[in-house]
């Protein structure tokens, strides 16, 4: 990270570390200082754009939210309508 933070800086780039995470099991050892200052995040609970990346509870908890619709809900062509604009 050091290095990219370097070759960043010679472009004018900052990386601007309090909206950075990084995503690793809690056993992880992390020994590079500028990582310190970077959020952890488990690998469970990590987005990209709102998309979960790996299985845990964010992709269980993306999907219940999209399953989750009655019967009624099924033949209803207005709530697919409102959906899908």
């Amino acid at each position: 990270m050091s290095r990219i933070a370097e070759l960043g800086s010679k472009m004018s780039l900052v990386l601007n570390a309090a909206k950075c995470e990084h995503v690793t099991h809690s056993g992880f050892i992390v020994d590079d200082p500028l990582l310190w200052s970077f959020s952890r995040v488990e690998p469970g609970d990590a987005t990209l754009l709102g998309a979960p990346l790996f299985q845990g509870r964010v992709l269980n908890d993306f999907w219940s939210d999209r399953v989750a619709i009655s019967p009624e809900q099924w033949t209803d062509s207005a709530w697919w309508a409102a959906r899908t604009r």
